[in-house]
């Protein structure tokens, strides 16, 4: 029978969790990003940046930069202004006419980048890699704390798990998918997904939606 053991329950130290393998050893990744790694495509390769730049040259006045998204079919996702931090009516426009004549990408991970325009007539368009954070695990030990009860109540044997979760701009966890449930019940896993908390992760410093991998390994030990 595994002992009965407590763990922090919020923010706990590396000390304090390194208490918990008394009643179980968890090994609790931070999260890997699901982003792509890749050389930038040209303005011409993501957008028709003949269109957009005649078209923005009409009402585009100053510098504006829009975060873009791509997710893992190459399908644009999402769009975001960066720059100006005070968007109007003129960088709303730009940035809808950029996700209507945004072109597929190739099929990866997740990528993110950033179009700079510049007002003309015509707009001058530049493409630049994003600045990228990614979401950190926050509740370490009460997540330490969920997974040592599910071992002691069950009796599981030793087992990996691989969890990806949509963490959304103010931490919370919006969606759970688990890849590899081990030994564990698919519906408590989603739930203790739920139960985390995250500081969001953001993309040229704003807070984003942003899927991450939580791949965790449970052992139980002696000691």
């Amino acid at each position: 029978m595994i002992p009965e053991t407590r763990c922090p329950a919020r923010r706990p130290t590396r000390a304090a969790i390194g208490r918990c393998a008394g009643a179980a050893a968890l090994l609790l990744a931070t999260g890997a990003p699901l982003v792509a790694q890749r050389e930038l495509p040209s303005v011409s390769q993501l957008v028709d940046s003949a269109a957009v730049a005649d078209s923005a040259g009409a009402f585009v006045t100053r510098r504006t930069v829009v975060s873009l998204a791509f997710d893992s079919t190459g399908a644009a996702d999402w769009s975001r202004v960066v720059e100006p931090r005070d968007a109007g009516a003129a960088e709303r426009r730009l940035e809808a006419l950029l996700m209507d004549r945004l072109r597929p990408q190739e099929p990866k991970r997740t990528t993110y980048l950033r179009l700079e325009v510049e007002p003309g007539p015509p707009a001058r368009l530049r493409v630049r890699s994003s600045d990228y954070r990614k979401p950190v695990l926050t509740d370490r030990g009460f997540v330490a704390q969920r997974l040592v009860d599910a071992v002691r109540r069950t009796g599981l044997s030793p087992t990996k798990v691989a969890l990806r979760v949509l963490v959304d701009e103010n931490g919370h966890v919006a969606r759970t998918q688990v890849r590899n449930a081990g030994s564990m019940s698919v519906t408590e896993l989603e739930d203790i997904a739920r139960s985390m908390a995250f500081q969001p992760g953001a993309v040229d410093g704003r807070p984003v939606p942003l899927w991450i991998e939580i791949p965790l390994r449970i052992e139980r030990r002696r000691f």
